[in-house]
């Protein structure tokens, strides 16, 4: 099974385990304390600067995350790796980024666990902490003369649920 695929399963069975209550609880004794950089991996080709890039392209898979607990103080840490590639016309990677950004938050009563998680990744976490992958990232690209790229904004989309009025 993929790893997307393995990750719509626990976002499922998340969704099955934690009542929409329970999770604005679990969301309500969260308080972010700060949020950095914890790991950049960065490979270039040599002439990357000098090819033409009018038709490449950035592949920007789906982040990675996972969560660390920490009860003494009551801490949780969030990490996101993203990985990006920027391809050229020819399908040859031109630069492959891998930049990963911790959130540390402290909470009240109830810590992390695989189904809360994989649910505020989804609906909070990707979108809180995507502006600061994408300035690593332009920032990368810009100090290897590579141009600029215009980098993508993350979707949200809220599914409302129709009210007995409509």
């Amino acid at each position: 099974m993929s790893k997307k695929s393995q990750q719509q399963v626990v976002v499922k069975e998340a969704a099955e385990k934690v009542s929409p209550e329970e999770y604005q609880k679990f969301i309500n004794q969260l308080k972010l304390e700060t949020i950095f950089l914890s790991a950049v991996k960065f490979e270039k080709v040599a002439d990357a600067h000098l090819r033409d890039l009018r038709g490449a392209i950035i592949d920007l898979p789906k982040p990675q995350g996972n969560f660390i607990n920490s009860k003494d103080p009551k801490k949780v840490f969030a990490t996101l790796t993203y990985k990006a590639t920027i391809i050229d016309e020819d399908d040859k990677s031109l630069l492959d980024a891998e930049i990963a950004y911790t959130a540390e938050f402290s909470y009240e009563t109830t810590q992390f666990d695989k189904y809360n998680f994989s649910i505020f990744f989804d609906l909070s976490l990707l979108h809180m902490m995507h502006p600061y992958f994408r300035r690593s990232l332009d920032q990368l690209i810009s100090e290897s003369y590579m141009g600029h790229f215009i980098m993508p904004l993350l979707k949200m989309q809220i599914e409302k649920e129709p009210s007995e009025e409509e």
